[in-house]
């Protein structure tokens, strides 16, 4: 039986917003890093581990400027890995075979997220399992136009001193995409 694939996160709501988006990010219940390099030789482009202990692959389509990531689902299921994501707008997925939007899976209310065009967080603790959140928290605001919602705000700001110990390039990546 075919593993089910889903495409997740940034895509999907781009797709949504009618944006283009040259980072697609799919994910699997297990053998990620196979089903990159299946992905890779179909296409004869290259696919490279991002992170093996992870199960995380990259195929990079170089001419459309396009990366395909495959990764494992962060905890037992799809809707776990879904709520452990950072914003609602971006815990959104769609089965990698689906035509069309009906089948999209909407465990943090995203769709009415992305409807009231706010950024709110999927989880109380989502800043504080990767502060460079809160960054991106502001870049999704600047390049989508969508409003910051008060609690998501506060984490925001609470989350600054906590920056210091994450890598200068993180940040830089960060700060470059908001410019």
């Amino acid at each position: 039986e075919p593993l089910p694939v889903y495409l997740v996160g940034g895509a999907v709501r781009d797709a949504l917003l009618g944006r283009v988006s040259h980072d697609l990010d799919f994910v699997v219940s297990r053998d990620a890093v196979r089903l990159t390099f299946r992905v890779a030789d179909a296409l004869k482009e290259p696919a490279y581990v991002l992170d093996g202990e992870r199960d995380t692959g990259r195929v990079v389509l170089a001419e459309q400027g396009t990366m395909l990531d495959f990764a494992r689902f962060r905890g037992p299921d799809l809707e776990a890995d879904l709520r452990a994501r950072d914003f609602t707008i971006n815990a959104l997925a769609i089965p990698a075979t689906d035509q069309s939007f009906t089948a999209i899976i909407d465990p943090t209310g995203g769709l009415l997220d992305l409807e009231q065009q706010q950024i709110r967080l999927t989880h109380e603790g989502a800043i504080d399992d990767d502060p460079v959140r809160s960054l991106r928290a502001v870049r999704l605001a600047a390049v989508l136009g969508f409003k910051i919602t008060e609690d998501t705000m506060s984490a925001v700001q609470t989350a600054v001193p906590a920056l210091v110990d994450v890598s200068a390039e993180r940040i830089r990546d960060e700060l470059l995409k908001i410019l």
